[in-house]
């Protein structure tokens, strides 16, 4: 190999690792996940009663927490764009704090990918949420710890992050800096500030899984 086409592909390789860098950085991961996230209403006996986020991981599939669609009568999701969408249809976790919101919409939407990997403690993540109705709100922190047992939000494992959740936030997304739901969040420590709670992502993909294979069975009968 010519010494001037050693240069070139050490130029590429560079110019790739600078894209990179730029691609996954976490404004730029932030600015393409809020796209999914949505802001969730919750209408109980005619009232509108609970405030809570979530994020589309699947078409007409939204990942929230079970305390938000809990007794729901009528939920409506918001997008960040605007998109207002009504539904009666979910489904709730038997043992964690879990919550899907099923849909229909004639939209084109956009879909967040959850985590196939463990986070390491010291991670850096960030969630997006409706803290406070302020829709698509940014926040950022770290794990703190994983497979922390915390019965009040169910049997299964909690992952403890180092991070400021407020009311609002309750079901929105955690994120790691490639843009993958590492966990929802659930819930936090009372007069603990930033320290918060998150269902896995393992847990949260076989739950989304484990209702595809359900439907797919009732609509294959």
């Amino acid at each position: 190999m010519r010494k001037r086409d050693r240069r070139a592909i050490k130029a590429l390789l560079v110019i790739v690792l600078l894209f990179s860098m730029f691609w996954y950085s976490i404004p730029m991961t932030a600015s393409r996940a809020r796209d999914s996230v949505v802001t969730v209403h919750v209408w109980q006996n005619g009232r509108r009663a609970k405030m809570g986020s979530g994020v589309i991981v699947a078409e007409g599939i939204v990942l929230t927490a079970r305390h938000i669609v809990d007794g729901a009568d009528k939920i409506r999701i918001t997008t960040d764009e605007g998109v207002e969408i009504f539904s009666t249809d979910f489904v709730e976790a038997d043992d964690t704090d879990l919550g899907l919101i099923i849909f229909d919409s004639n939209d084109i939407l956009s879909q967040s990918g959850i985590s196939v990997f463990r986070p390491f403690v010291g991670q850096s993540v960030f969630g997006i949420g409706s803290r406070y109705g302020l829709n698509n709100s940014f926040f950022q922190g770290f794990v703190g710890t994983i497979l922390r047992e915390v019965p009040f939000f169910g049997s299964k494992l909690m992952t403890q992050l180092d991070i400021a959740g407020n009311p609002g936030d309750s079901g929105c997304p955690i994120y790691n800096r490639w843009g993958n739901v590492v966990g929802i969040l659930v819930g936090g420590k009372s007069y603990a500030d930033g320290v918060t709670f998150i269902v896995p992502a393992k847990i949260c993909r076989l739950f989304v899984n484990q209702y595809k294979a359900d439907r797919a069975f009732r609509e294959a009968k």
